[in-house]
């Protein structure tokens, strides 16, 4: 596996697909976090869905999306459309073929419309 390029202080720099990893994210923390807290919140969004119904999920920042994949990428009727990096998506894209993933800059107003002129109607629209 590529070395991540990171800068004096550590950070990552320069991300690709070949050196993306996950945990960077977390190299300024001053401990591991294991979960970040938003499990338990999508597990309760979640129970609160009729997985017998077909849905239409939006992912908003999906990153990797192996939590949103991971509970409903195996799922027939249910649609997930992710926004997030180049990097991030072509991940997710592994993760889960079946969706649709584009790429986004979530800061960008100009980039966040030019999604959405992609787009149609969601069910449920997650954003953690």
């Amino acid at each position: 596996m590529p070395q991540a390029c990171h800068d004096k202080s550590g950070i990552r720099v320069r991300p690709t697909i070949e050196n993306y990893f996950i945990g960077d994210q977390y190299l300024c923390q001053k401990e591991c976090i294991i979960d970040n807290g938003s499990r338990p919140v999508l597990d309760w969004a979640l129970s609160l869905l009729d997985m017998g119904n077909h849905l239409s999920i939006l992912d908003v920042g999906c990153g990797p999306s192996q939590k949103i994949a991971n509970r409903l990428g195996q799922h027939e009727n249910i649609s997930i459309t992710g926004l997030d990096s180049p990097e991030a998506t072509t991940l997710a894209k592994r993760f889960n073929p079946r969706g649709t993933y584009l790429v986004c800059d979530l800061d960008s107003d100009i980039s966040i419309a030019n999604a959405s002129a992609q787009m149609t109607k969601f069910d449920v629209v997650f954003l953690m």
